[in-house]
């Protein structure tokens, strides 16, 4: 996040494990970048044992209206998947639905915005669940409903969740209609 955060020509949206309990230590909700870039980064820490329901509820709270005031050129969404429930690095608990969910969501605000989208792969430490969770992603992306189910996983830090959000959307609330 530092090369961009004092600049206004790029949006840094970034959903990861708080910071600290896992490295590098960085992307606090209250790291929204400084002078000109001032509310162009956009931290959601989540805490360990977050699951599918956090991440869909944030989503869909943050990301389209701040996609949608910006108006980018580019859509660069990067789809790390070390929040596989087994994956051995994070404590992100997501099932491979979520990753199908989250790529038709950011294909449409794709879509409606600049109809740019270039997706990145990162991440995931467990090679089954990494070529799961990516076929999943690209089902989303293709609108195929041949996707790789798993049971759901209950999502007990939701009201934690909901918390954060609303504590980033105060933050946010001076510089985007959020």
């Amino acid at each position: 996040q530092d090369i961009y955060y004092r600049d206004s020509e790029v949006l840094l949206i970034s959903f990861h494990q708080d910071g600290r309990t896992l490295y590098p230590g960085t992307g606090a909700i209250h790291e929204i970048g400084e002078d000109d870039g001032k509310g162009f980064t956009v931290n959601l820490p989540f805490v360990p044992g977050s699951g599918n329901e956090s991440y869909m509820y944030a989503f869909d709270k943050i990301v389209p209206p701040l996609i949608e005031q910006f108006s980018p050129e580019l859509i660069i969404y990067q789809s790390g998947v070390d929040t596989h429930h087994s994956d051995p690095l994070a404590n992100i608990l997501l099932t491979y639905p979520t990753y199908s969910y989250l790529a038709k969501r950011i294909k449409r605000l794709s879509e409606t915005t600049c109809n740019k989208l270039l997706i990145l792969f990162g991440g995931g430490y467990n090679s089954r669940a990494s070529v799961y969770s990516y076929y999943n992603v690209i089902c989303g992306l293709l609108d195929k409903r041949d996707i790789i189910i798993e049971p759901d996983i209950k999502d007990r830090k939701i009201d934690i969740t909901k918390e954060r959000v609303e504590v980033l959307r105060e933050l946010l609330v001076r510089y985007w209609d959020v």
